[in-house]
């Protein structure tokens, strides 16, 4: 039983993230490129929807590796380089499979003088 609801043996369920994130009951400008939502948010419905390695028991035991290993892979990039998109304006579409990906995502990056 999921939320009230017999599911079938053998049937794979699935959270759609990218649909989670883009509910107008969470965020209000849900569709707007705005990073800082996750600052002046409502903390406790984010975290509500926002569940990047799953929840629970069965919740992935590699997070914290891979939270360190974002941490210091993306600190090294905006360190080392500007990057732009090559396309300003550009229409994003978003293909929702086991992780949402962009279809694609043109940029330039130029190595920074340090």
């Amino acid at each position: 039983m999921i939320a009230g609801r017999f599911v079938t043996e053998g049937v794979t369920v699935s959270v759609p993230t990218y649909t989670l994130l883009r509910d107008v009951e969470i965020f209000e400008d849900a569709e707007t490129y705005r990073p800082q939502r996750w600052i002046d948010g409502d903390k406790n419905k984010m975290l509500k929807v926002h569940l990047p390695f799953s929840t629970g028991p069965r919740a992935c035991i590699g997070r914290n590796i891979a939270y360190f290993e974002q941490l210091m892979l993306i600190s090294t990039l905006v360190r080392n380089f500007d990057f732009e998109l090559a396309s300003p304006g550009q229409e994003f579409r978003t293909l929702e499979r086991f992780n949402s990906n962009p279809d694609e995502l043109f940029f330039r990056c130029r190595l920074r003088d340090l």
